[in-house]
């Protein structure tokens, strides 16, 4: 060794190559990244399964794991996520949650962050190729489909019955795309059973074979639902479906007819405001109740049941004249009051439509008097003939408007009771006729929906007339939303065979 060298100490090439070995384990045991990243955030939705099943899409933030490119984080309880994964040319990523069907994304970036969020509304699909995309959203995550089992069995004796058709419609309230208003079929086998797989999660509604009696169930995320239906085979009711068409969703449009110098009441022009007043609460009040859950037994073979939903779509005051006196020497005419909507809807300019889900209420002044026919022989709110003479009525004019016509006159506006619940006989005595005729437009609305063979009187609302059941020391028998009380004749229940004023509240309304 000459003067120069430095002593070689021993055990330095070992240290060395244990630093290194240190520092390898290291690297690869943080999985460092290495090149460019995208930053991957957003916030997950999935749709309340105990609203789902009520029918209706409530979406709230769900703890759920995403998973882009390989890369898994989960979210909070408010729904957020990020997560930060190497760049690529292309990106798929998912989002899983427990009882939840999975909602899948693709696509591309070349930013260095991306907003991906999922829902909070339905989508049908969820892909993106704009490489200069930074933000996309996709479907709300569903609950986990479900299965629908049972047996058809004769009502009377227990009996399985075989090939009978079977059929099903999703009862939900809301719109939900891609699995609203679907109607299922299916026919038994030798045991009288039937299946349907892979289901939404919503409330149905069943028939089966020629009983009309509507049975209702809800689904359980990835489990069998059980719905036996009971059949009646002989002894039937009249009152049945005659395959027409009901109205699903009630939107009312309501026409006061009012020219300059007419009142609603004989108390005057100080009148008017109060009695429209209580005709638009009567429309704002009565959907979502157990009242008019009553018609959500009805239904047709497209749209399935009658939903539990009342909108008023808008209300108008016309102070066009009369084209009659309003008398009984010269009575209004049905091609008056057709008149009269078609004026009004051109006046709105599309804003109030003409669909299978919307009725035209239009309400005449006091005692203006009115012949349903083309002419004053019969069929008049004043007497001629006993049998077609009447109160009100609903119709389907011949521009497939669904309407009812409500006159304000005398001999039509007796209350059952000496109180009257809203301090306004008068007003209270139209409102019992509008549900009437509410009833029976929802149900047939174009006269070939649910009825039965009685002549003249062969609709539901005709069924209970003045009928009222309990009336109490205010003078009201039901009490609507807001807590606002009316006095109204009972409808036909079809669960009942018999009138009622309510019906338990079952899912979807149904």
């Amino acid at each position: 060794m000459s003067g120069n060298e430095m002593p070689l100490r021993r055990g330095t090439v070992g240290t060395l190559a244990l630093l290194v070995a240190v520092v390898s384990l290291s690297l690869s045991g943080c999985q460092l990244p290495f090149g460019p990243q995208l930053t991957v955030s957003g916030i997950v939705y999935g749709e309340q399964v105990a609203a789902r099943q009520a029918g209706k899409s409530e979406p709230i933030p769900l703890r759920a794991t995403i998973t882009c490119n390989g890369a898994s984080v989960s979210s909070s309880g408010d729904g957020a996520f990020s997560l930060s994964i190497s760049q690529s040319s292309k990106y798929t990523c998912t989002a899983t949650a427990p009882n939840y069907s999975t909602v899948t994304a693709q696509f591309s970036s070349k930013g260095g962050s991306f907003t991906l969020t999922f829902g909070p509304k339905r989508a049908s699909a969820c892909t993106s190729s704009a490489s200069t995309a930074s933000a996309m959203t996709c479907s709300v995550l569903p609950p986990v489909t479900a299965t629908l089992r049972g047996t058809v069995v004769d009502a009377a004796t227990d009996k399985a019955m075989p090939d009978e058709l079977v059929k099903c419609w999703n009862t939900a309230l809301d719109g939900v795309p891609g699995d609203d208003t679907t109607r299922i079929t299916a026919v038994t086998d030798h045991l009288g059973q039937y299946v349907f797989h892979d289901l939404p999660v919503n409330p149905y509604g069943c028939v089966a074979g020629t009983d009309q009696t509507l049975q209702t169930t809800t689904l359980e995320p990835g489990q069998i639902t059980s719905l036996d239906i009971p059949v009646c085979a002989s002894d039937c009711p009249h009152f049945t479906y005659h395959l027409g068409t009901v109205v699903h969703r009630l939107t009312a449009y309501l026409i006061f007819w009012l020219p300059d110098g007419y009142a609603f009441e004989p108390s005057g022009s100080s009148s008017n405001g109060r009695f429209q007043h209580l005709i638009e609460q009567y429309f704002q009040d009565v959907g979502g109740t157990p009242f008019y859950n009553i018609l959500s037994q009805y239904y047709d073979d497209v749209g399935g049941p009658v939903r539990n939903v009342v909108t008023l779509g808008g209300s108008y005051v016309d102070t066009t004249s009369y084209p009659a006196a309003g008398t009984t020497r010269d009575p209004l005419l049905d091609s008056d009051i057709t008149g009269e909507i078609d004026h009004v809807i051109s006046l709105k300019q599309g804003a109030w439509h003409v669909d299978p889900d919307h009725i035209y209420f239009i309400f005449t002044g006091y005692n203006v008097q009115e012949c349903a026919g083309s002419s004053a022989s019969d069929g008049c709110t004043f007497s001629h003939h006993r049998e077609t003479d009447f109160c009100a009525y609903h119709s389907y004019s011949a521009s497939k408007v669904i309407y009812a016509y409500l006159p304000v006159v005398d001999g039509c506006l007796d209350l059952p009771t000496a109180q009257s619940p809203n301090h306004d006989p008068i007003a209270d005595a139209v409102i019992s006729t509008v549900s009437h005729e509410q009833f029976e437009a929802v149900s047939d609305p174009a006269m070939d929906g649910w009825y039965d063979s009685t002549t003249n009187e062969g609709e539901l609302a005709d069924k209970c007339l003045r009928v009222y059941g309990t009336i109490s020391d205010d003078g009201g028998n039901v009490t609507l939303a807001n807590n606002h009380r009316y006095i109204v004749q009972e409808e036909w229940s079809l669960r009942d065979q018999g009138c009622a004023l309510s019906l338990a509240s079952t899912p979807g309304g149904a």
